[in-house]
């Protein structure tokens, strides 16, 4: 049996892996500046249901950031 990995064709890499590193850029960046604004939101939310396989990775980066908004550690614009 034949079993391929899906890997994007310039880096070699696994797509999970790049689209890991895709959402943790975006989560990284919406809160550098304490506000998270609805467009940094649904971006990274579209990100993580756009990859071929979100994984549980991908969702407790998410899940950190949601966490930071409840402490008060960072501001979601209304």
């Amino acid at each position: 049996m034949n079993i391929e990995r899906s890997t994007s064709a310039s880096t070699g890499l696994p797509v999970q892996a790049m689209s890991y590193r895709h959402v943790k850029h975006l989560v990284e960046q919406a809160s550098s500046d304490g506000l998270l604004t609805r467009e940094e939101d649904d971006s990274i939310l579209a990100a993580i249901v756009s990859s071929q396989s979100p994984t549980a990775e991908m969702c407790a980066l998410f899940r950190a950031l949601q966490e930071q908004v409840w402490d008060g550690e960072l501001i979601l614009e209304t």
